[in-house]
């Protein structure tokens, strides 16, 4: 069911985030159940970035005049063989956006609705909402791995990511960085 039609539907926020969190878990145990090995999955979130700047499906590109999909080719045999969940509602901003993905739960719901974290800030995304990497690799013993940008509180070592459910975080842990220098 598109989150859209949820919405629509009338559910009230805490409902739509049991709905999709119990759908999570449910697809999540029969993905496990269902296979001697554990699926892999990747989920990828970028800033920055417009619904067509990237190639989803060949033939159905919106502007392959313009634009080669095979300039990503990893990135479109990643989606030839998995599933694309491309309906997820963000926001304008990097941290609410992060922190939704992770806990899924609105950004209203974890205090990081209004700004990102800036860098002399303290606290982060509140201890009390667990991340799906937490969940996948408690509950279904996966090992989890964090690439490229957190941006979700780190005046603390329980803020940051290898306390919060991954194993490994390779990146920066606020916004505006150089990936190339790391600075």
């Amino acid at each position: 069911v598109a989150l859209q039609n949820i919405i629509h539907l009338g559910a009230s926020t805490r409902k739509m985030g049991r709905i999709i969190l119990s759908l999570s878990y449910f697809c999540l145990h029969l993905l496990a159940s269902s296979a001697a090995r554990k699926p892999n999955f990747v989920m990828v979130i970028a800033d920055d970035l417009g619904f067509d700047d990237i190639c989803f499906d060949e033939e159905k590109h919106w502007n392959n005049n313009f634009r080669d999909c095979s300039v990503t080719p990893t990135f479109l045999q990643l989606q030839k063989e998995g599933i694309i969940l491309n309906n997820f509602y963000v926001q304008p901003l990097c941290s609410p956006t992060r922190g939704a993905l992770l806990t899924g739960k609105y950004p209203i719901h974890t205090g990081l609705q209004t700004h990102v974290l800036q860098p002399t800030q303290p606290g982060g995304l509140p201890l009390h909402h667990r991340t799906i990497a937490e969940e996948l690799k408690d509950k279904f013993g996966y090992r989890t791995t964090l690439v490229g940008k957190w941006h979700l509180g780190y005046s603390k070592k329980k803020f940051l990511p290898t306390y919060r459910g991954f194993d490994e975080f390779y990146g920066m842990y606020v916004g505006a960085a150089d990936h190339y220098e790391r600075n």
